[in-house]
């Protein structure tokens, strides 16, 4: 009996967490510090959300096989203990009447049965009681861990959709173009903003949210109280506006040159932009990023990779959005004209945007960036010249030596920056380079030059050694006067 029983809950249990478990997912890892918001703004994407473009498939539950009750069959019947002792005193009874025994041997017999029996039936009942009380305590057990094992799946669906006792901390959730709902409710899983993904990509279409639904690229701060539709509502509700405006940016502006800009033409405020400037989001889906490790160490990271353009933003669009337009034509351009051409360099990709950086605040026009790209190679290669000596690399940190005195880092950073206290290169790019300039860094010209300068017209004057440097300024000094 205890066995059987034991089989039907078993097989009970089975089936109902197999059914739960269809809607439970692995254990999902705490969401990283970054992602948890302490302070700031809350950015939401301005890219408009297309319509659903077909149906929704609908979701199989015919897997989920409904719990019946069992069936007690005639085999079961008859193996109760109680039913199989009434039908062994029946045929008890039909045996003694059929019996051709003498009547007194039949009494005899049956006062010491009846003894023995009577002895049996003590022990047998004191027996059974045991075994009945651990049959008990295995049973409740049992209960217990299946109800524990249940609950925790089926409570957390329920509250990944009510948001019963959930909490209210913000987390960073950073969606791309084109992101679906299973695929933002899978991002929230990982973000432990829910806990059973399976269970809500099911409700998310009774819901309203189709899986054809498209989401706004973005940066949002979610928490698990909101639900999972106000979630989901939250990111597909945030600032849509199909307004947009073209903005050109030139070759040679800084960051703070575009953020300007940018913000000027309605994009985005400076505070938002400068907020999401050094989003670790941005450096991760990059190649030409891999080798950039002091990133924090820079006055911007970004210096040198907002590929100047002309580009169609919407209106308020969200700042990381904004930023990803830029590296992403960085990177296309970069693939498709300069990739070729850098393979086999001694130098990294960063070191050739800070020369193209330069020659684009030195050189008067493309033509005079391959001469100077050799001059500037020809004194790194050197020993003789520990230092660039280009005014340009100052420049750029005087430009915003208010702001910097202010935070108490204008003599750091002009220190890692200029080129007449900084050995070698800067620390990075000053500026964000176009075509030439970086067509310049990769193919600069040959020459033994190690000097140049400028007249007040923006013609060049070259030179190999000092003394020819010296008689140039000589020369541009009478020409002056």
């Amino acid at each position: 009996m205890s066995d059987q029983r034991n089989n039907r809950n078993e097989d009970t249990y089975d089936v109902l967490h197999k059914n739960f478990s269809l809607f439970g997912e692995d254990s999902i890892s705490e969401p990283e510090e970054s992602d948890v918001k302490n302070s700031g703004e809350i950015y939401f994407s301005a890219n408009p959300a297309p319509s659903v473009s077909r149906p929704s498939e609908e979701y199989d539950f015919d897997r989920y096989i409904p719990l019946e009750r069992p069936r007690q069959s005639a085999s079961s019947y008859t193996s109760n203990p109680r039913n199989a002792s009434s039908a062994a005193a029946n045929s008890s009874r039909a045996g003694q009447s059929s019996a051709k025994t003498p009547v007194k041997r039949a009494a005899a017999t049956s006062k010491t049965h009846t003894k023995t029996s009577s002895s049996k039936n003590a022990a047998n009942k004191k027996k059974t009681t045991s075994v009945s009380m651990l049959l008990v305590g295995v049973i409740v057990v049992f209960v217990l861990i299946a109800s524990l094992i249940i609950r925790i799946p089926v409570m957390d669906c329920v509250s990944d959709i009510l948001a019963i006792d959930r909490d209210s901390t913000e987390i960073r959730v950073i969606l791309d173009n084109g992101t679906k709902t299973k695929d933002v409710i899978q991002i929230l899983g990982k973000k432990k903003l829910i806990y059973s993904t399976g269970f809500c990509k099911a409700v998310s279409k009774f819901l309203g949210y189709d899986s054809d639904v498209i989401f706004p690229a973005g940066t949002y701060y979610l928490s698990p109280d909101m639900g999972l539709e106000g979630m989901l509502k939250n990111i597909l509700s945030a600032g849509v506006t199909e307004e947009t405006v073209k903005v050109t940016l030139p070759e040679g502006f800084t960051v703070d040159q575009i953020i300007q800009k940018l913000s000027q033409n309605g994009v985005a405020s400076e505070n938002a932009l400068y907020a999401a400037l050094n989003d670790d989001s941005l450096f991760e889906d990059y190649e030409f990023f891999d080798g950039l490790t002091d990133k924090e160490a820079r006055y911007h990271a970004l210096e040198g990779y907002l590929y100047p353009d002309t580009y169609e933003f919407y209106i308020d669009e969200n700042p990381i959005s904004v930023f990803k337009r830029f590296l992403d034509n960085f990177n296309d351009k970069w693939t498709e004209k300069f990739a070729s051409v850098y393979e086999g360099s001694s130098y990294s990709i960063d070191e050739i945007i800070t020369v193209a950086s330069i020659l684009e605040k030195e050189a008067k026009d493309a033509e005079q960036m391959p001469l100077i790209s050799s001059i500037l190679y020809n004194r790194l290669a050197s020993s003789s010249f520990p230092w660039i000596n280009c005014d340009s690399t100052g420049g750029y940190i005087e430009a915003q030596k208010d702001k910097l005195e202010a935070q108490g880092t204008y003599v750091y950073y002009l220190q890692s920056y200029d080129t007449y206290q900084q050995t070698g290169l800067p620390i990075g790019p000053i500026c964000n380079p176009g075509y030439d300039a970086i067509s310049a860094a990769l193919s600069p010209d040959s020459t033994d030059y190690y000097y140049f300068l400028h007249d007040a017209d923006g013609k060049i004057y070259t030179a190999s050694t000092e003394a020819e440097h010296i008689a140039n300024q000589q020369y541009m000094n009478q020409s002056a006067e």
